[in-house]
């Protein structure tokens, strides 16, 4: 019988997710039917096997949104302090990419009278991620902050008791979710569309922390073969399958299954087998996958797509872009941390 082992999921295996999270999601914005592109582009929604498989990329919305719940469950103090100090790191890339990259790329490319049109509280909603208007995939801003702010408040319930209280909340984010939904003009609103968003994303939040307290998938056993990393991919690929299949049952997003079976399937996958090559790549992807949600969004968001668009149609082959989209991201966000901290570190030697 070959050896067992047990699942580990540290740091290690959480920059590796959010790697593969992160790649998901450039897949899924360059490729699909929904990437507006200025020159004609053949998507992959297009192609006859691609058009199922490719807008299932989705999924990276639901491992993320698992993440915060899963990171969360380790705080020492679940407190105001510990949300204000996570907080302001994901502020402090967001605004970086808004203030001192965008909004001066749209006033040189003469889009004034836009902003001017907007006006302050489409400002100050962009500045939180409650409005995408001048970063298309900024509402994980928006939700990061919700979740700092009610998960202080429901953790001592979830704690006393996880089972009944994450069943509990859930049920009660749903019918929040609902309630939102209900009201006529909640799209049109982008507080109620914020809010709505959220709620659909809270369940999947609770399971994460669930799952970290728990240590759910630290508890499963598989041999030490490589051929495991097979049935993680079959995994994988039956959570694509699965939210093709069936992406919620009355509203209820099912994030909570697809997410999930998709982060065993990595972890199985990161398990079984070492790949130290993959391994550092995926790490150093995903150690730079907030830096890179926000700056690939240049490339298509209406305002300074004009500008940026360009430097990723280096061909009319969606993979080619793709691929090139995925290295100039990284390439970009790599050097925008580094200027970040050696900011940082100069400011520390001052003071």
């Amino acid at each position: 019988m070959d050896k067992t082992i047990t699942l580990s999921f540290g740091k290690d295996k959480t920059a590796i997710i959010k790697g593969i999270a992160i790649i998901f999601m450039i897949i899924l914005h360059c490729g699909g039917s929904g990437a507006t592109y200025d020159v004609p582009i053949r998507t992959m929604d297009s192609y006859p096997i691609l058009g199922f498989i490719h807008p299932q990329f989705k999924l990276c919305v639901g491992i993320f949104t698992f993440m915060v719940g899963y990171g969360y469950a380790f705080a020492k103090e679940k407190d105001w302090h510990y949300s204000l100090k996570h907080i302001w790191p994901l502020l402090k890339v967001f605004w970086l990419i808004l203030i001192v990259i965008t909004i001066p790329s749209i006033l040189l490319a003469g889009g004034g009278k836009t902003l001017n049109r907007n006006g302050l509280e489409d400002f100050i909603q962009n500045l939180f991620g409650v409005s995408e208007s001048l970063n298309w995939y900024s509402w994980f801003v928006s939700f990061y902050i919700f979740c700092m702010i009610v998960l202080p408040l429901i953790s001592r319930w979830l704690d006393k008791n996880l089972i009944l209280s994450t069943i509990g909340f859930s049920i009660v984010f749903y019918l929040l979710e609902v309630c939102v939904h209900s009201l006529p003009t909640w799209e049109s609103n982008k507080w109620l569309y914020s809010l709505f968003n959220n709620c659909m994303l809270m369940p999947t939040v609770l399971l994460g922390y669930y799952f970290a307290k728990q240590q759910v998938f630290q508890k499963i056993n598989i041999p030490h073969h490589w051929l495991m990393a097979l049935i993680g991919f079959v995994l994988i690929i039956v959570a694509f399958i699965g939210r093709a299949v069936c992406g919620n049952i009355v509203g209820f997003n099912l994030y909570v299954i697809h997410a999930t079976v998709t982060i065993l399937g990595i972890l199985i996958i990161f398990n079984s087998c070492k790949l130290p090559i993959l391994s550092k790549i995926l790490t150093s992807l995903g150690n730079l996958s907030v830096y890179m949600w926000f700056f690939h969004a240049l490339f298509f968001t209406t305002n300074v797509r004009d500008v940026y668009q360009p430097f990723i149609l280096v061909s009319n082959n969606i993979f080619i872009i793709t691929l090139w989209t995925i290295l100039l991201t990284y390439i970009c966000s790599w050097v925008l941390k580094k200027i970040v901290d050696s900011t940082e570190g100069l400011v520390s030697k001052l003071l």
